[in-house]
Formats: C-alpha cells, sequence, structure tokens
C-alpha cells in the first residue's frame, strides 16, 4: 500500500489541493511553496522521479514525505487518511478507512492560548481578506505540542470550550467539538440572528461589513439533527 501511494503523480497530488505549477522547465515543475508563504517559486517537482524538493526549507521527497510537512505528523496510518481524503485512489481509501476505526489523528499536548499577534498567523489570515484588527479582535493564538514538536494556530472557541484551530497547513479541533455562538450586544439577544457554517466565514461576513446588529452562530461541524439538538439545548431555538 506504501507502494501505491508513493505512485500517485505529486503533481496531480498538489494540484488536487488547489496547488499549480508557476513554471515548467522540462520534466521539472516550480511552484510557490505548499509550505510556507514565498513569491518567487522554489518548490520543485521532478516529474520523471516524481519527487520534490523546497529550496526554502532545505527538505524533499516523495509524497509521503511532503505529507508528514503538509499535516505535520509521523503517524503514517493518518497520513494515508489525509492523503485518501486528498487524492482519489479508491484502494488507497479502503485501507485508510479501516484504519479510521482503530486510530485517531495524534493528540495535541500543552495547549495554550494567548492574543493573536504571531506575524505567520495574522499573515495568513490577511491572505483570506481578513483584516488585522477583525482577526486580533475576534480571534486568538494556540501554542501546542504534537509528538513532540510545537506549533500554532489561531484558535476561535467554541460554547463547549473547545477550539477551532487553523494555519495555512493544518485544520482541526481541541476539545469538544460545538457551535460558537456570538451576541452582537451584551445588553441581550438580538432579534436577528445570522448563521456561519465556520468562523472563516463569519470573520469574512464582518470583513464585508454585511452584518450588523445581528448575533452570530458558528456551526463548526456538520452532525445535522445533533447540531439542531445543541441550538436548542443552548437555547438558541425555540
Amino acid at each position: 500500500m506504501i507502494k501505491e501511494i508513493k505512485t500517485i503523480p505529486l503533481a496531480a497530488f498538489l494540484s488536487h489541493l488547489g496547488h499549480e505549477p508557476a513554471a515548467r522547465k522540462g520534466t521539472r515543475l516550480w511552484y510557490k511553496s505548499p509550505l510556507r508563504q514565498e513569491q518567487t517559486p522554489s518548490f520543485k517537482v521532478e516529474t520523471t522521479l516524481n519527487c520534490w524538493y523546497d529550496f526554502g526549507l532545505g527538505k524533499g521527497g516523495n509524497l509521503i514525505d511532503l505529507a508528514t510537512e503538509l499535516y505535520q505528523s509521523t503517524d503514517l496510518r493518518y497520513l494515508m487518511r489525509c492523503i485518501a481524503n486528498s487524492y482519489p485512489v479508491p484502494s488507497v481509501q479502503t485501507v485508510a478507512s479501516s484504519f479510521a476505526t482503530r486510530h485517531s489523528a495524534p493528540s495535541i499536548e500543552r495547549f495554550e492560548v494567548v492574543p493573536l499577534e504571531h506575524r505567520a498567523l495574522v499573515a495568513y489570515l490577511q491572505e483570506r481578506g481578513i483584516p488585522a484588527h477583525i482577526a486580533k479582535a475576534k480571534c486568538k493564538e494556540a501554542h501546542y505540542g504534537v509528538n513532540g514538536k510545537s506549533y500554532f494556530a489561531v484558535a476561535f472557541d467554541n460554547i463547549s470550550g473547545g477550539w477551532e484551530l487553523r494555519n495555512r497547513y493544518f485544520k482541526g479541533c481541541r476539545g469538544r467539538k460545538d457551535i460558537s455562538y456570538l451576541p452582537w450586544s451584551r445588553d441581550g439577544p438580538s432579534t436577528e440572528c445570522t448563521v456561519f457554517e465556520g468562523f472563516i466565514d463569519y470573520l469574512s461576513a464582518l470583513a464585508l461589513g454585511i452584518i450588523s446588529g445581528a448575533d452570530a452562530i458558528i456551526l463548526q461541524c456538520h452532525q445535522g439533527c445533533a447540531l439542531s439538538q445543541r441550538l436548542y439545548r443552548h437555547q438558541l431555538l425555540p
């Protein structure tokens, strides 16, 4: 199975993730690195060897090596699930789904939340159209460890004390998954309420100025009926 994963064309895998080459020179494709922010492409894919090298990081290898950097994990089973979710290889998806019932993603350790200040995180949100003043007012900055390595991410809390975590290479949650509820005023519930799928949508709406005077519910999950039960339990639905 690992051998089959390694045969997945790197260029096709990157394309599924939304990365297209900026230039082609013979059998070499040049990209703006998917592992960091840059203006001049310095991430090379050699199509004949199906390998990559990031000149800015001084790292390279095969698809599994790339997934290790993208998903910030060395857990092979977890990486297989991530690859299967990103690239439609039926046999890989079948095996990865069987692993999913027995293994979970690496646990988050040494979790700490501080005010959002890190330039890389602010820049990440700005790239998604969120001005710095809105990002800093509505989000926090989380520092945590995974498998002995230190990471940081934008953090957005929910009503159960959990945190949605986002950075350029990671999307996850720490603690219990639940909705977020943001009242427009401290004086009491508003007569209007807007609903968003995720907190980036909510921040985008604030940036566009399309909500004013309305409370906000951010789903942060896709549990269908269970979501309605949460809304009822927290008295956000009649």
